[in-house]
């Protein structure tokens, strides 16, 4: 069995980890990205604490509709006190998908 990259790997050089290409990739190739390579980074990078980082690469995101995408969107703005953005991001992602389960982040 491979062992799953974790995207965050990518987080000191700016870079965003690729789900298809298994590697890290400059900014500006993002356009050959997928969906889920910018919500499992800018997953990763919420959830140890990027949260600035975070936004910049869930803000890449092809979808902006994707509930994933807006509620990690949703968690870093409240952690970085943006709330009237955050609650705004939640909102989004239930209006998108109305069965969509918010993720409970602990930290």
């Amino acid at each position: 069995m491979k062992k799953k990259k974790f995207a965050n790997k990518c987080f000191d050089n700016n870079k965003i980890f690729s789900n298809t290409r298994e590697k890290c990739v400059e900014e500006k190739e993002t356009q050959t990205l997928n969906q889920d390579s910018f919500y499992s980074h800018g997953r990763g990078l919420a959830r140890t604490g990027g949260y600035q980082d975070a936004n910049r690469v869930l803000n890449l995101a092809r979808d902006s509709s994707d509930p994933r995408v807006l509620n990690y969107l949703g968690y870093s703005n409240r952690k970085l006190g943006n709330m009237d953005k955050a609650l705004t991001c939640y909102h989004a992602a239930v209006t998108s998908n109305p069965d969509f389960p918010l993720e409970s982040v602990q930290q």
